[in-house]
């Protein structure tokens, strides 16, 4: 019931560490949204993560710092000047995109699951997660509402992740070749 999961460490503040859990999903469907996110990250702290998951994030982080190789010449000078912004304002350093994936790919590529299980896990271990929920104002619940639907995931036991085997793609007729009317 979500898109676009995301897990990230920011540092905001100096000193400051906030490792976050995030997805998006139809506001109508937040208790199924809340309780598959819960799981999802229970999941992952307590059996870790398998070999496919990392493959599709390895190929995805590969494909973003190509793509940023790639496009860097036509970047806009608005988005120039706020990463040199963001870079003065935070303490940060900016890099080419290409000396990113020169420098990050190899890394990206040798990483095993049993190192983002670990890095996943110490980066939960520090403080009890808090839940922050960013909706619309028309949200149709209150706090003790979510922390109820949380507890209740909380209740339910972590399922192992099956594969989902082999999968076919769903496209492959697109009806009868058409005719020319008019050229």
């Amino acid at each position: 019931s979500f898109v676009a999961p995301t897990v990230q460490t920011d540092t905001y503040v100096a000193g400051w560490e906030a490792v976050s859990f995030s997805a998006s999903g139809r506001i109508s469907d937040w208790p199924r949204l809340a309780a598959e996110l819960e799981q999802e990250h229970r999941r992952a702290y307590l059996l870790g993560f398998t070999e496919d998951e990392l493959s599709l994030a390895k190929a995805s982080l590969l494909n973003s710092y190509e793509q940023a190789t790639r496009t860097a010449p036509t970047r806009r000078s608005e988005s120039m000047a706020a990463l040199i912004a963001g870079s003065l304002l935070y303490g940060g350093v900016l890099v080419a995109p290409a000396d990113v994936q020169r420098e990050l790919a190899p890394v990206v590529e040798a990483t095993t699951v049993a190192e983002c299980t670990a890095a996943f896990r110490e980066a939960w271990t520090s403080a009890p997660p808090h839940v922050l929920v960013t909706a619309h104002s028309s949200f149709p619940s209150s706090a003790t509402v979510v922390g109820g639907i949380l507890n209740a995931s909380r209740a339910l036991p972590v399922k192992l992740r099956v594969p989902p085997g082999d999968v076919k793609f769903a496209y492959h007729y697109f009806g009868a070749t058409g005719q020319i009317e008019k050229d």
